[in-house]
């Protein structure tokens, strides 16, 4: 072989090898400098968009798969949920609650603090619930709770470490009992002095109060508020130089709130980001096979029949049928309307147990007297003209005495929500159901 093409083949090699292990070294040290919270939380029971609209945002599976693609380029980055991943008391709840932490177990959470809607599960589910879970699940100022007080990890150079209470607002409405949060932060704050800690806090309150705390521990960092906020906050709030946020609501969005290493080897605030999940986000397969489990869960145990949780009101729900001998024309345009076709959506998309939507998609489901699952009421699978006018026998017994309701603009939007329906405009939609 032409030693001449040997030796420029070596040269090439080792010029490779070198540039390979410059740019590695490049990237490390570049990377090496930045640490990213992803935070995420007050999803509240919405565990994916409900599909009754175009451009809605969320779900888990989106996240699962916005996660994945984001960490492959940021190797320090701590995922944490601020809680709040139900609300209520029902045994729905309690399987959403599940389905979510089996989610997140997928996602590789680190840490998440338990919100004011999670305790009304009870210590004992949520206890029950704890050895399912990947991840610790903070209550740094709850008494004789069995949850983790404080969350610590090492970071970056190993030397470094970021710790992580979460508190919720004192004197909420439940009934475990607390520690002031100030007395709880004096506490952590006068038991862990070493140096290199990055604290930052979880605050299930007001805004306010949150800065409040972090006036008078200016330890703390980061804080990141639950605040049932509608949509995600367009700047941080500043206190010194901690920086506080907000997290919105619906698990809509995921927060990126950058820090980096500054020349004096100090971590300080670069930017936040809040990415929507929305339709460019592929569904994950192996969440979405966790989403179709939960709905078999809802089927197995006919959740749709269940009065947990539902109302009383004075009158019976009748089904349309009862309304058809006196109003025929009424009728007959609700018949052609996709209206009387709501539950068969349901069928088609496999959420026909799913109590979350039957609630839009039957006749009276939060009510005790409405849909109980098509063999109890199969008339009542549909939206139907009690759904708008409310329930009919008082009406049917007496027409002239009990009148029907008439239903304004604010009655649809019930269902027509922001959420689900965000296009909803009354005048079009009206002019499809005119009677």
């Amino acid at each position: 072989m032409d030693s001449c093409y040997v030796t420029t083949c070596t040269k090439i090699l080792v010029f490779s090898i070198f540039f390979s292990q410059i740019s590695f070294l490049f990237a490390s040290s570049q990377t090496s400098k930045e640490i990213v919270f992803l935070v995420t939380g007050e999803e509240k029971g919405r565990l994916e968009p409900c599909g009754c609209a175009s451009g809605q945002l969320g779900g888990l599976s989106r996240r699962h798969s916005f996660l994945e693609n984001f960490l492959k380029d940021h190797p320090h980055t701590l995922l944490l949920s601020t809680g709040n991943l139900t609300q209520g008391l029902t045994r729905q709840d309690r399987l959403k609650f599940q389905t979510i932490l089996q989610a997140m177990n997928e996602m590789h959470y680190d840490v998440m603090g338990l919100g004011k809607e999670d305790l009304f599960l009870g210590f004992d589910d949520l206890q029950e619930m704890g050895p399912s879970c990947d991840f610790p699940m903070l209550a740094s100022n709850l008494k004789n709770s069995p949850f983790e007080k404080l969350y610590s990890k090492k970071w970056m150079d190993e030397k470094r470490r970021v710790q992580i209470v979460s508190v919720i607002e004192k004197n909420f409405e439940n009934t475990v009992q607390q520690i002031d949060p100030r007395k709880a932060l004096y506490q952590f704050f006068q038991n862990h002095l070493a140096p290199n800690i990055f604290w930052m806090l979880i605050y299930h309150g007001q805004m306010k109060d949150a800065v409040e705390l972090v006036k008078a521990f200016p330890q703390i960092k980061l804080g990141v508020v639950a605040n049932a906020l509608d949509e995600p906050p367009r700047e941080v709030v500043h206190v010194g130089d901690s920086i506080l946020t907000s997290v919105p609501v619906g698990g809509k969005y995921v927060g990126e709130i950058y820090f980096e290493l500054n020349e004096s080897n100090n971590l300080v605030f670069d930017r936040m980001a809040w990415t929507p999940l929305d339709e460019k986000w592929e569904m994950s397969e192996k969440i979405q096979q966790i989403l179709e489990d939960y709905q078999s869960f809802l089927q197995n145990e006919r959740l749709d029949q269940k009065m947990e949780g539902r109302l009383t009101s004075k009158a019976s729900f009748l089904g349309s049928q009862a309304c058809k001998g006196c109003h025929l024309e009424a009728f007959k345009v609700w018949q052609g309307s996709r209206h009387a076709k709501a539950f068969q959506s349901l069928i088609k998309k496999k959420r026909s147990f799913d109590p979350d939507c039957l609630v839009c998609h039957s006749i009276g489901f939060k009510y005790k007297s409405g849909f109980q699952g098509v063999d109890k009421t199969l008339g009542f699978a549909q939206v139907g003209c009690e759904s708008c006018h409310g329930a009919g026998s008082m009406h049917v017994a007496s027409p002239t005495l009990c009148s029907m309701e008439k239903p304004l603009e604010n009655k649809c939007q019930t269902c027509h929500d922001p959420e689900n329906s965000p296009h909803f405009d009354f005048a079009k939609y009206w002019e499809k159901i005119r009677h």
